[in-house]
């Protein structure tokens, strides 16, 4: 099983069959059965057809209500091409109507599931009407082994990757974006942190230029990376495959596909949120 990760560019686009398209082209370059897009890259569904940059605000309620549209279009996508996606995150209402950071997981057979930034930064707590997400679920996605996903700074705690390896994960995915240079090192590092603690695998994909039209991501500095730990038939650095700074494109590499060994905890910090059970799209959105 190959997993991709992108250094993806967030542009402005005119129209959602110019979002569809260019979605569904990175995912074909992708070349691989699971495919991790950065935190905010959804914010492109709420940049459609923007002639003006966007406040803070207008961009997150944009967002939002564009949301359920483009979490049916990644869905299409990921049946189309038969990959599991991480779809790029995007401000979104949750189920008490809060509003939240979300990624969506997505299944070739179009399964999805949430996962919601728990770890806001300082910058969205102070500028974003954003509220912090409770649950810390783990996944079971077909064909996978089990996986969990921490969004950016979530990743920085090592409780949130510790509770979620206690379910038996194999799979780390860290989507996320940052302004500079120092953002992006502080979470490439954390990523390879993750792995060494964990043994598993970690999924690095962050968002690379600047887009002038959003509030969220009018700079993007970062790069995409597999990591494990620098171990016995490992690399000696740990870094399975790693685009360079600042460069689009996909860091790609193999992952053993054998399931982790079955475990009674449903999930990390609360069974009520396990998603092993991932429910068809249409039938929660109908």
């Amino acid at each position: 099983m190959r997993i991709a990760a992108a250094a993806y560019p967030v542009e402005v686009l005119p129209d959602w069959d110019s979002l569809h398209r260019k979605i569904a082209q990175w995912v074909a370059e992708a070349d691989a059965e699971l495919v991790v897009f950065p935190e905010y890259a959804g914010l492109e569904a709420a940049l459609i057809g923007a002639t003006t940059p966007l406040g803070t605000a207008e961009e997150t309620d944009r967002a939002a209500k564009a949301a359920p549209r483009y979490w049916q279009m990644v869905t299409a996508i990921a049946r189309a091409h038969k990959i599991t996606l991480l779809a790029g995150s995007l401000p979104a209402r949750s189920e008490t109507g809060d509003l939240v950071n979300r990624a969506a997981l997505v299944t070739p057979q179009g399964g999805v599931a949430f996962v919601d930034k728990r770890q806001l930064t300082p910058w969205e707590q102070a500028e974003t009407p954003l509220c912090p997400g409770t649950a810390l679920p783990v996944f079971d996605p077909p064909g996978l082994p089990r996986l969990g996903v921490l969004i950016c700074y979530d990743g920085e705690f090592p409780s949130q990757a510790r509770a979620i390896r206690q379910t038996g994960a194999q799979l780390l995915l860290m989507p996320s974006a940052t302004e500079g240079a120092t953002g992006a090192s502080r979470v490439r590092i954390a990523a390879r942190a993750r792995a060494l603690e964990s043994g598993g695998h970690v999924a690095l994909a962050q968002t690379v230029g600047d887009c002038a039209m959003s509030s969220y991501l009018d700079r993007s500095a970062g790069r995409a990376g597999i990591y494990v730990a620098p171990d016995s038939g490992a690399p000696p650095d740990g870094i399975l495959a790693e685009t360079a700074p600042d460069t689009l494109g996909w860091a790609r590499a193999p992952v053993s596909p054998r399931l982790p060994e079955q475990v009674d905890i449903a999930s990390a910090w609360d069974g009520q949120h396990n998603m092993a059970q991932l429910t068809p799209f249409a039938q929660k959105h109908a």
